[in-house]
């Protein structure tokens, strides 16, 4: 029984909406997920969110307001990926010249809602581009800024739920068999 079930009155009837808008909040509770060695979080100033979120929102067609954002170099992303991800490897947010990141935040992000960043595993490069593309956004002084966010998890935790759905992730033949330990 799911938690929004638990809640309900005996005999009251449920607004289908209501509750994926309410599912889709609960999913994007941070969470301590995103460590360094140290134990510390990277950029604890972005909210987490999970795999199921991402999910839902490719699922029910409403991914037109939020971009998944890759940062993985272009060979990592050959071994898998979630469907429809735009890659900007992560060398464009360190990089000390901005005119990259500021062409993709002026072509690539406009409209958008929220930008939910990854790596492999979103513990160092997610959650550190994240971050510089937060600051860059906020620098830049942008009207109607896209929210970022962090995929818990990274990658490997998405596919690793839902590696098996076609609509998701984008897989090779092989299935999904990253270099990472």
């Amino acid at each position: 029984m799911s938690l929004l079930a638990a809640r309900q009155l005996p005999g009251q009837r449920v607004n289908a909406q209501r509750v994926h808008l309410a599912r889709l909040a609960y999913r994007q509770i941070p969470c301590r997920v995103s460590a360094h060695a140290d134990d510390q979080i990277i950029a604890p100033e972005l909210a987490r969110v999970g795999p199921e979120f991402v999910a839902d929102v490719i699922r029910n067609k409403i991914a037109a307001k939020m971009l998944v954002l890759d940062v993985r170099e272009p060979d990592e992303v050959a071994l898998g990926s979630i469907k429809s991800a735009l890659n900007v490897p992560s060398g464009v947010f360190k990089s000390d010249d901005k005119s990259q990141l500021d062409a993709v935040i002026k072509d690539k992000l406009s409209g958008f809602q929220q930008v939910v960043v990854h790596c492999h595993g979103s513990k160092v490069r997610g959650p550190t581009s994240a971050r510089a593309l937060n600051e860059r956004i906020k620098a830049l002084g942008l009207d109607n800024a896209p929210e970022v966010k962090v995929l818990a998890g990274g990658v490997e935790g998405f596919i690793n739920a839902f590696g098996s759905d076609p609509a998701l992730t984008v897989l090779p033949e092989g299935g999904w068999k990253p270099n990472h330990s």
